[in-house]
């Protein structure tokens, strides 16, 4: 049976046991993985699953050493009791159009990466 106590004494526990990087290109992949099992095994332990095996949260990991930034807003459902008032419905429509703001920024940051690097081997090979 999960317990909070023991909990909060394992990560007292690991917070003495910390250390400082100077990047976190210099976290060991272990750690990483170790860190990741851990998350997911709160989740598991410490919430109930739908009859579909859903979890009434989703918990996503992104390895920063490899990945950007997870830049969006979690967008609101609309099935969710009690239902969206008018407000909150048009929040969920600025929170999507935020998030397509994110995308484009994140594809012209790719496209002007994309030429950078074509005009760089251009000039290897001229």
């Amino acid at each position: 049976m999960f317990r909070i106590h023991d909990l909060v004494a394992f990560l007292r526990q690991m917070k003495g046991n910390r250390k400082r990087v100077e990047t976190v290109a210099d976290v060991p992949d272990a750690e990483i993985r170790q860190f990741t099992k851990m998350v997911d095994k709160l989740e598991r332990v410490m919430l109930p699953k739908s009859y579909e095996g859903d979890s009434p949260v989703q918990v996503i990991v992104i390895d920063r050493r490899l990945y950007e930034h997870c830049y969006h807003f979690p967008i609101r459902n609309d099935y969710s009791s009690p239902k969206l008032t008018d407000e909150e419905w048009d929040t969920r429509g600025d929170d999507i159009y935020t998030n397509l703001q994110f995308a484009m920024n994140a594809l012209e940051r790719y496209n002007f990466q994309s030429r950078c690097r074509r005009q760089a081997k251009k000039k290897q090979e001229g």
